[in-house]
């Protein structure tokens, strides 16, 4: 893409190709050096040793990095929506464990003995009830 856009932009003026010697290379080469140009701007590293020669070029690259934060954005906010969506799914047995060891500990200062079933449903319900309500 970037050797169509080198030829599109005015002759005259050096451009990314002519400036890097890019035309007396091979594909091969030509190749490597262009995708260590892209990955090198869009990370953001932006090292330096390579850069857009002209006016055209510079537009270019400024559009295709904005393309390629928008992105990464869109890739990173999925990532994030998935992260989230597993915690969720492992909040309701993290909780319920919680509520066994409660009431494992309501036993044991109980005398070791179980505590009355009505009791016991009314905290599991009450729990229950309040992390449906609350998902802070």
């Amino acid at each position: 893409m970037w050797y169509v856009l080198c030829e599109i932009s005015d002759s005259q003026y050096p451009n990314f190709i002519t400036e890097y010697q890019l035309d007396g290379k091979t594909h091969r080469e030509a190749s490597i050096i262009l995708t260590y140009f892209w990955f090198s701007s869009l990370s953001t590293v932006g090292l330096g040793d390579y850069h857009p020669v002209s006016d055209v070029e510079r537009v270019a690259g400024a559009i295709l990095l904005l393309g390629g934060v928008t992105v990464t954005s869109y890739i990173l906010e999925n990532l994030m929506t998935m992260i989230n969506r597993l915690r969720v799914l492992n909040k309701d047995h993290e909780e319920t464990d919680r509520l066994s060891e409660f009431i494992g500990t309501l036993e044991r200062f109980n005398g070791r003995e179980k505590l009355n079933p009505e009791l016991n449903d009314s905290i599991i319900c009450y729990f229950s009830y309040r992390w449906q309500q609350n998902k802070n």
